[in-house]
């Protein structure tokens, strides 16, 4: 038996040359000499240690561990790459047969595929409304027709070489990379821990580690500190910070401040309502609560929908749409990957997660007149209740709908 981890062992790995690789609950990966039991700490990690794998060249290691970081070690000099981020915590890694890629499996639900050097090889960083479509790994996607087709617009290929997240609206394109840069045009500046941003006529908002952050050209200026969630609208911007939602108009020039409970994780304004969505996957009305459950996980996006609707999604990849007023949804999905892009184009709605697995529907239902959509329903269905049982009939003929 050999002894040398202060604490529970959670993953082991062989080399080629028979070196035992281990990772545990003390945060620790240690090499074990397989004749001798003896060991070295060649790595540290922020989380507990899980399930390791070494590729077949038995030069580099993954490990993931408990913050959801997924790392490769490099053998022959002990440093270490952060290739990529799961949002729970990051179970098991392994490398493909030839070590070109790496795969990671994690309790958000989720499976990622990266590149060697940290690239997500499935990924979505943006959507548009106008056509509707998703750009992926896959190339620019007709959400509509699920047809896609390679990016051959420049700045949709400079999006699928380094970019987590883009935006484009009043004539301006935004786009943040995974090393912690903002572009607004063709100007770059560093905001860290950057993971979303929007385009307004103010400027590239930005989300990163220290709250929210307006990038103009080469300029960056703190708008929110702390802030974790924002959403923008023709009203202006509202973010979400601990404890408070901040709301600010359009030109950015002033601030306004109202508490807001604690373990809001979204942010979303419809009209003049606020909505809040929680780590626990609640949805509430601020200020008119109680909190009601409607999805899974920590809510990630709320928007505004078409037709006078309200999406939700977390970051396990559920979604729901419901009316504004109403409790019920009408709509429920689950994606591949967490929620993180919603975009209309009339009725039509486009839901999208991280991992560029989308869904849309058509909420045109909702926009008909109530006499032509029941016409519709008894077209389709023809039935009727009549004396307690249903009588096949293709419609009520005493029904003020019907037609003369």
């Amino acid at each position: 038996m050999w002894r040398g981890h202060d604490g529970p062992v959670y993953g082991l790995a062989v080399a080629p040359n028979g070196t035992v690789y281990s990772g545990g609950a003390d945060k620790t990966i240690r090499a074990w000499d397989p004749e001798t039991g003896t060991w070295k700490i060649i790595g540290r990690h922020a989380g507990r240690v899980y399930w390791l794998d070494v590729d077949r060249d038995g030069r580099r290691l993954a490990a993931p561990d408990s913050t959801g970081v997924v790392r490769t070690w490099d053998l022959t000099s002990d440093k270490s790459l952060r290739i990529g981020r799961h949002d729970d915590e990051a179970n098991s890694a392994r490398f493909s047969p030839l070590g070109t890629l790496v795969a990671s499996a994690s309790d958000d639900h989720t499976v990622r595929l990266w590149s060697p050097s940290g690239t997500p090889m499935w990924r979505a960083p943006a959507i548009f409304s106008e056509p509707l479509s998703l750009l992926t790994h896959e190339g620019l996607v007709d959400v509509r027709t699920d047809r896609g087709q390679p990016a051959t617009d420049a700045w949709h290929q400079s999006l699928l070489a380094d970019v987590v997240f883009a935006h484009a609206a009043n004539g301006r394109r935004c786009s943040a990379t995974y090393d912690g840069m903002v572009r607004d045009a063709d100007a770059t500046v560093p905001v860290a821990g950057v993971s979303r941003v929007e385009a307004t006529a103010a400027g590239c908002l930005a989300l990163g580690d220290r709250g929210l952050t307006l990038v103009r050209q080469t300029s960056a200026k703190p708008i929110v500190d702390n802030a974790i969630a924002f959403a923008v609208d023709d009203a202006g911007v509202v973010a979400l910070r601990r404890g408070e939602v901040v709301t600010l108009p359009p030109d950015l020039a002033s601030l306004k401040t109202t508490s807001a409970p604690e373990g809001a994780s979204a942010v979303g304004r419809v009209g003049t309502t606020i909505f809040l969505g929680f780590d626990d996957g609640t949805i509430e009305v601020l200020g008119a609560g109680p909190a009601r459950r409607a999805l899974d996980a920590r809510v990630t996006l709320v928007e505004a929908g078409p037709a006078g609707t309200i999406v939700a999604g977390d970051e396990r990849g559920r979604f729901a749409v419901w009316p504004i007023g109403s409790t019920e949804p009408i709509v429920t999905g689950h994606l591949h990957g967490a929620v993180k892009h919603v975009a209309v184009e009339g009725h039509m709605l486009a839901i999208a997660s991280d991992l560029g697995s989308y869904r849309t529907v058509d909420l045109s239902l909702l926009e008909q007149p109530y006499c032509e959509l029941l016409r519709q329903i008894w077209r389709e269905v023809p039935v009727s209740w009549i004396d307690g049982r249903n009588v096949i009939r293709a419609e009520d003929p005493t029904h003020t709908c019907r037609k003369g």
